[in-house]
């Protein structure tokens, strides 16, 4: 499955390194943990092998592949027409495919910088999610700092909107 130094992403928490996997024996019953410490949130979560399926977590994505997924989206026009605030962009989020986050991405961005007063509170907090679990597998991918992750987001999705 994964081993420790493996860079993985996790939905909602976003993209982090395995730095160890252990057994632990809980209530008689002897389990394999993944420890994985997440650089942008600087936590460190303990997920149970059993989980692991249905958590969503994922190897991150090669950096070539990422990149044209971001810059395939700098390709694309720009939204003038929004459909009413809804749980899918949770939905998506929660997906934990990169091609779902970079969509509510620039899908959100498009909506903000039309209209700022147009985002719901959901979908700003969606937003927000969505750049940070980029970032996140940027740093990661890159082996680069935050804002060289900023950058790099920012310079390849299409919209006016340089700040989320």
């Amino acid at each position: 499955m994964f081993e420790v130094g493996d860079h993985v992403v996790y939905p909602g928490h976003g993209a982090g390194t395995v730095q160890e996997v252990m057994k632990k024996t809980i209530l008689n019953e002897e389990q394999l943990y993944f420890v994985v410490y997440f650089p942008l949130q600087r936590i460190t979560l303990m997920l149970p092998e059993k989980k692991i399926m249905e958590s969503g977590l994922r190897s991150t994505t090669e950096a070539s592949e990422l990149m044209n997924i971001l810059e395939s989206y700098g390709h694309k026009d720009i939204q003038e027409e929004f459909q009413k605030p809804s749980r899918r962009q949770d939905e998506r989020l929660n997906s934990g495919t990169v091609e779902d986050c970079v969509d509510v991405y620039f899908e959100l961005t498009c909506k903000k910088s039309h209209s700022p007063q147009k985002l719901h509170i959901e979908e700003k907090k969606s937003l927000d999610l969505a750049r940070k679990l980029l970032i996140s597998e940027l740093m990661l991918v890159h082996d680069t700092s935050e804002m060289e992750a900023v950058t790099m987001l920012e310079s390849r999705i299409n919209t006016p909107l340089k700040e989320a």
